[in-house]
């Protein structure tokens, strides 16, 4: 919650069994509960489940996408999109997911 609220990264603990997949993901699954931007890996093998579990999804994007386009050109601070409110928190967000799908050419 510290770095989150300093707007820095915070990274999660790797887990430490490289054999156990379905242990990674759940790990992984917690530590975005907790508010985690990334994990740490100590094996090769596990790249590619964190990086799968932490880049967001072609949903998300899409979500985010539409966020974007409606807060420029949304004429008050709040609005409504899809029956939800956004406003800046939300907006911010959405921008943080765009930049991170371009970060890796999602």
């Amino acid at each position: 919650m510290t770095a989150k609220a300093y707007k820095i990264d915070a990274i999660d603990t790797p887990f430490t069994d490289t054999n156990d997949e379905n242990g990674l993901k759940m790990d992984c699954q917690l530590a975005l509960q907790l508010a985690m931007n990334a994990k740490a890996c100590i094996h090769p093998n596990q790249v590619s489940m964190v990086n799968v579990m932490f880049s967001p999804s072609k949903a998300s994007i899409q979500w985010a996408k539409r966020v974007v386009e409606a807060a420029n050109t949304a004429t008050e601070g709040a609005f409504s999109l899809d029956g939800k409110m956004i406003d800046k928190p939300i907006i911010e967000r959405s921008e943080k997911i765009l930049a991170k799908a371009r970060k890796f050419d999602l």
